[in-house]
């Protein structure tokens, strides 16, 4: 299961009813836009940030703060580390900064 249909499955739990070709499509919008913006910063705006400005093009309207967007946060990042693993030259390259 990619990112983004594990936070699609918890949005539908909470009765968030869009077609999760329409939330991949509109989040993806989001999260280019973001990308594209914040290059030269280069600060990856947080993804609680995209959760709702995502919705909203989809016509719900939630804050950052709620507890949908909180969850469906706490889901993708579950997710995410879950999928995380450390490049093996991770260890040698770590030593050798240390010196």
């Amino acid at each position: 299961m990619n990112l983004v249909e594990k936070d699609d499955k918890f949005l539908t739990k909470k009765g968030v009813n869009v077609s999760f070709d329409d939330f991949q499509r509109v989040y993806f919008d989001i999260r280019d836009r973001f990308y594209a913006e914040s290059r030269e910063s280069l600060e990856e705006p947080h993804f609680n940030v995209r959760v709702p400005q995502t919705l909203e093009k989809l016509g719900y309207d939630f804050r950052v703060s709620d507890a949908v967007v909180s969850g469906a946060t706490m889901s993708f990042a579950d997710e995410f580390i879950r999928q995380v693993q450390l490049d093996k030259d991770a260890g040698y390259v770590l030593q050798k900064l240390r010196q």
